[in-house]
């Protein structure tokens, strides 16, 4: 037996409008999220090799990437160029 749903489009509209409210902050928050760790990843002086694989991150999975950059890639960076100050100051 099969049941099919016939949603009309006003009722469709009406749902999409209703969430309206809670999809303009999350979209911002992510935005949010993606531009600071995008500017973080340039701003570092670090080769650019080191920089690629972090910006496809941030940029290739739009929700998660920023959130594991700032978590994960900027200690582990900030960590990577305390080693080399320290290699360079030796």
């Amino acid at each position: 037996m099969n049941v099919t749903v016939n949603i009309p489009w006003y009722d469709a509209w009406d749902t999409i409008f209703r969430l309206i409210p809670f999809l303009i902050p999350l979209v911002l928050i992510l935005v949010t999220l993606q531009v600071v760790a995008l500017v973080n990843v340039i701003r570092k002086p670090l080769p650019w090799r080191d920089k690629g694989l972090w910006l496809l991150l941030i940029l290739g999975v739009n929700t998660i990437g920023p959130i594991v950059y700032l978590l994960v890639g900027v200690p582990h960076l900030d960590a990577k160029l305390a080693a080399e100050e320290d290699e360079d100051a030796l």
